[in-house]
């Protein structure tokens, strides 16, 4: 089974399904503009973008999947599941109706009106039954071609037509997908939330319209920390009565730090109540180290999501007002509380925590050596031999050509992830390291670390009691 998604301008609801983590290969068929900036949230999630023009709109899209003829889209699938950008999923097991259904045609929603009718907006199809499946016209150009194949064609629907093939049709458990695009049930919007993460949301209620183009009974959802009051600026010009419900907001927050700057800011996310952060790296190498310690970031329980974005959403929640505090002789925990006006809370027990994951087992230590911010007159060796006297065995994470210029034979090297390193740092009986990453996130983990000092770096030194200066 492979997934297709329609896109024509909705690209937040691509990052949505990036956060569901699809357990099957995703294509993001997109049909509108703004087509870079889609191909780089597609990058970011692991889909494979496939562009097309927006003629004949979604079933257009799909006569020409069906026809094997869409440039970039494999022709090799055995089931599709087709799903329109009115659609998302809003919880873990959306997935599992479509897989386990054994029907030709697996629906997301089969309706009554006006005629008995598969839903276009989500399903299921296999690819025999596509190759008997015909259209309209050649090629589908209008809305109208489109309202024909799905309720207005009679014998021609997509439902009358697999149905005359013999074809088996199921609804399938509706309740893993949202259809946004039909207005009802707004309150699934925070399911996604809860389930997912994601940005923040405020919902707009109209409780009564007078004549106006607005729809009562929907509710306008108004993402990435879109500031309150510029929403009832906007509905006190439009005649209407509305409600904000405020009670599912979620704060977003915003770093273009390193990766150790970002570690040390959770304290300050985790104080003040926990939201999405946007990670907004200035060059491709601050991007792939981001995308690198996203997975660590995300298992935190008051990170609701992380995203990877060219620029800070409005009225988010801005952390690199630490710079103002920060310089190589102050903590760096502490200047991300001072640039959000915080005065410092308990965060020296540690703010990070891993999932339980397979331990190496035995008595062993964690090092990390790194040329950034290292003391070049630290002697590695004797370090080395003192951590064998209190473990069997000494690993190394980082980089493998450091662990090379180590030339220590009796390291062995661990090539690992952020999260892998947390997890493998966390049941190390010791952890020495240079100020990086790894050193930040054994910080973190609030476990008996040893710090090799950069000269003229003591910002890299917490000043608490788990923490040992080893080059003083």
């Amino acid at each position: 089974m492979i997934l297709a998604l329609i896109i024509y301008d909705r690209l937040h609801n691509i990052e949505a399904w990036a956060r569901c983590k699809p357990a099957t290969p995703v294509y993001v068929i997109h049909t509108g503009r703004d087509r870079d900036r889609c191909r780089e949230i597609c990058d970011a999630a692991g889909f494979t973008y496939v562009s097309r023009e927006n003629i004949g709109l979604d079933i257009g899209a799909l006569q020409d999947v069906f026809q094997e003829r869409l440039e970039g889209f494999p022709n090799d699938w055995d089931r599709l599941l087709w799903i329109t950008d009115d659609v998302i999923p809003v919880n873990p097991n959306w997935l599992e109706p479509f897989e386990s259904s054994t029907a030709d045609l697996a629906a997301f929603q089969v309706s009554l009106s006006p005629v008995r009718h598969v839903r276009t907006v989500a399903y299921c199809i296999t690819k025999e039954l596509s190759r008997q499946i015909t259209f309209p016209a050649d090629p589908v150009t209008t809305k109208d071609h489109g309202y024909y194949f799905e309720y207005r064609g009679g014998e021609d629907t997509l439902t009358a037509q697999a149905e005359a093939l013999g074809a088996t049709i199921e609804q399938v458990s509706p309740t893993g997908l949202w259809d946004q695009g039909y207005g009802k049930r707004p309150e699934r919007l925070h399911e996604h939330l809860s389930n997912f993460g994601g940005p923040a949301v405020v919902d707009v209620y109209i409780e009564r319209k007078w004549p106006h183009k607005l729809n009562p009974a929907f509710a306008y959802n108004v993402h990435a920390g879109y500031p309150v009051q510029r929403i009832r600026e906007w509905l006190d010009t439009q005649r209407v009565l509305y409600h904000i419900n405020t009670k599912y907001m979620t704060k977003v927050f915003t770093h273009s730090g390193a990766t150790g700057d970002i570690i040390f800011s959770l304290p300050t996310i985790k104080a003040m109540g926990g939201g999405h952060l946007c990670i907004t790296p200035g060059n491709e190498v601050m991007r792939q180290r981001a995308e690198a310690v996203k997975p660590l970031l995300e298992v935190q329980d008051y990170i609701t999501g992380v995203s990877i974005v060219k620029y800070k959403p409005a009225g988010s929640i801005d952390l690199d007002k630490f710079r103002k505090y920060a310089g190589h002789h102050n903590n760096l925990v502490e200047a991300h509380f001072k640039g959000q006006g915080l005065k410092p809370s308990r965060w020296q027990d540690g703010w990070l925590t891993v999932p339980e994951s397979p331990s190496p087992g035995g008595m062993y230590a964690v090092i990390n050596v790194t040329t950034n911010y290292a003391d070049p007159n630290f002697d590695w060796k004797a370090e080395v031999d003192y951590l064998f006297t209190i473990a069997d065995d000494v690993v190394m994470v980082g980089y493998e050509s450091e662990w090379k210029a180590l030339n220590d034979d009796r390291v062995k090297f661990y090539d690992c992830d952020f999260l892998g390193a947390a997890c493998f740092i966390r049941d190390a009986v010791m952890f020495t390291g240079c100020y990086s990453a790894m050193s930040t996130i054994a910080m973190g983990l609030g476990i008996p670390h040893r710090l090799v000092q950069a000269p003229g770096h003591t910002c890299s030194s917490l000043l608490e009691e788990r923490e040992t200066i080893v080059n003083l």
